[in-house]
């Protein structure tokens, strides 16, 4: 086999995931701007009780490559269960940037030359 050149995506900017707010549980919210390398930004989190949470947006739905992703206050929904969600407390988070749409372009993989990037950024809040 000959040698192969690997090439990187750009690496994820330092993470913006921060704390919301105006919840009766754990909401944590993330803006990030990447490279044009990448085209979807998700972000997920939970306890370890396995109560989580996970959104997702396309660089085409957020109009660029400035991606905001703000959970929303579920707690007045009718029929919703805050016990469903994320506690108060400390919650572990996983922010991913990826080259294509995770869900909408899966059939692309096995393409001859296909290439995917993906960033992540990992912590507790």
């Amino acid at each position: 086999m000959a040698n192969q050149t690997l090439t990187f995506g750009s690496p994820l900017p330092s993470s913006g995931v921060i704390a919301g707010a105006g919840a009766p549980y754990k909401v944590l919210n993330a803006s990030v701007t990447f490279a044009g390398d990448y085209q979807s930004l998700s972000l997920s989190y939970g306890s370890v009780v396995g109560n989580n949470f996970s959104m997702v947006a396309s660089t085409s739905y957020a109009g660029g490559n400035t991606v905001n992703l703000v959970a929303p206050n579920l707690a007045p929904v009718a029929g919703y269960l805050t016990s469903w969600a994320p506690p108060t407390g400390t919650a572990n988070y996983t922010l991913k940037a990826a080259s294509i749409n995770d869900v909408a372009q899966t059939t692309n993989f096995c393409v001859d030359g296909f290439k995917y990037f993906a960033a992540m950024a990992t912590g507790t809040m």
